[in-house]
């Protein structure tokens, strides 16, 4: 019973790990950085054919991450592993102003994919610990970063060997996650005042159709509630999240999400269907909202959002 909070949020918000895809040319340092940032240390590389992929763990957020290879004849595989990316690290060798235009031209061509389209942009600007480095401003005019425009984007002067200023990376990625967090415990956190209490897991629940007792609902307080003081602060709630991310089975708990929303139960989420629940919520939206939701889901243009729509959109999410 006490894993009934963790199952009730996943209905809502499905979660995978953070998935990161790491691009550059060759000898860039892309390797490095993957184990600089997996094993905390510099380990002997080769170059990489097709990918490598590690999990990274910063500050209780899991990121999942991918290497791709940077040699000219694999870089037309990138686009294999860009679905369901949230960011994208593209590691520039600052000493390789031959090539800098070539990585440019790769950059710009990514940022068109479509399963790109939100994507966070995070430049690393690899080997500063090297005299003839450009500097990260002469790379952002090199690579005409300012010209971005749907992306937000970050340059970051860096050093995979020693691993200076990957933890202000680090920082911003897990600042992204848990806003994301954030954003989903204040759905529980009716009024606002940084706790979740019985009363207001309970208003949520219901709203969802479930009529859990008040036992069940203690055990699902207590399944989180660290210092036991009867509430869930954000920390706590985090702490859940982290946790749920690594345990989840994705389709499972993708098709139990889906039931929320498809209450007639025949296999769409119909536009009134899609704003009960939003009402139930808490969240105010207008039809032309609600519509242009369905719109971004709904591929086949039917007008309503089947199982495998919804799947698309939550593991882009």
């Amino acid at each position: 019973m006490g894993a009934l909070l963790s199952r009730f949020w996943f209905m809502l918000f499905p979660a995978n790990e953070y998935k990161i895809v790491v691009v550059g040319l060759d000898n860039a340092g892309k390797t490095t950085t993957l184990y600089k940032l997996h094993l905390g240390e510099v380990v002997n590389t080769s170059p990489t054919i097709g990918s490598n992929v590690e999990e990274v763990v910063y500050k209780n957020i899991r990121f999942e991450v991918w290497d791709l290879g940077g040699q000219e004849r694999l870089r037309t595989s990138w686009t294999t592993y860009y679905r369901g990316s949230h960011a994208l690290i593209a590691v520039i060798d600052s000493t390789d102003r031959a090539r800098i235009n070539i990585m440019k031209d790769e950059l710009f061509r990514l940022l068109q994919h479509g399963d790109l389209e939100h994507t966070v942009v995070l430049v690393f600007a690899n080997k500063q610990d090297l005299k003839d480095a450009m500097s990260p401003a002469e790379i952002t005019d090199a690579l005409s970063l300012h010209s971005i425009k749907n992306h937000d984007w970050h340059i970051q002067a860096c050093c995979a060997i020693t691993g200076e200023g990957f933890e202000a990376i680090m920082n911003r990625l897990s600042a992204d996650q848990i806003s994301e967090f954030q954003e989903a415990f204040c759905l529980f956190d009716k009024d606002g005042d940084g706790c979740i209490t019985l009363e207001e897991l309970a208003t949520v629940i219901r709203s969802l159709g479930q009529d859990p007792t008040e036992e069940e609902l203690k055990d699902m307080i207590r399944e989180v509630d660290i210092n036991g003081n009867g509430t869930i602060e954000f920390t706590e709630f985090l702490n859940l999240m982290a946790r749920k991310m690594k345990e989840t089975d994705a389709e499972e708990e993708l098709r139990e999400a889906f039931k929320v929303f498809d209450k007639d139960q025949n296999g769409y989420i119909s536009a009134t269907e899609l704003r009960n629940v939003m009402i139930n919520l808490g969240e105010k939206m207008t039809d032309e909202e609600v519509l242009q939701m369905i719109k971004e889901a709904d591929t086949d243009g039917d007008g309503q959002v089947n199982f495998e729509e919804f799947s698309r959109m939550m593991m882009a999410v």
